[in-house]
């Protein structure tokens, strides 16, 4: 019973581990061949494949999303604006002047200052600065801060 909770346990919408999860079936698949009950214990053979395809499935769930470290964003870095309905062209530039930590110390949301290209006579912004809350991933570096 615990080997067919275990392998129908693990989710994979993508099907980005389909052949990981095929061993585990064919384990099962192993025991149903040889009629093993719900409770009997395992021969030496199911149950050496099992306990090394727990161990995998134990590092599997153990892989980062991040399979790379990049640069956290910090306060004064000048980044692009991402916009999915505008063209590249039309992306806004903009000031990083917060940064929000997350739990696992990188940095998820920045909070920036809009350029703004509207100035008057005496080089003074005419309207009220813009300031937005972004996930940093909406965003690309243009120049690092100092």
């Amino acid at each position: 019973r615990g080997i067919l909770c275990t392998v129908a346990s693990v989710y994979d919408s993508l099907r980005f581990v389909a052949p990981f999860i095929q061993k585990g079936k064919q384990i099962l698949q192993q025991l149903c061949q040889e009629k093993v009950g719900w409770d009997e214990p395992l021969s030496d053979q199911l149950y050496r494949e099992w306990e090394s395809w727990l161990l995998d499935l134990q590092n599997l769930s153990k892989r980062q999303i991040w399979q790379r470290n990049k640069r956290n964003a910090k306060v004064n870095d000048i980044v692009i604006l991402q916009e999915d309905n505008s063209p590249r062209n039309k992306w806004k530039l903009a000031r990083v002047t917060e940064v929000y930590t997350s739990a696992d110390g990188r940095i998820r949301k920045v909070k920036l200052l809009l350029s703004d290209s509207t100035l008057d006579k005496d080089g003074k912004r005419t309207v009220k600065p813009v300031y937005l809350d972004k996930p940093v991933h909406k965003t690309v570096l243009l120049l690092e801060a100092e």
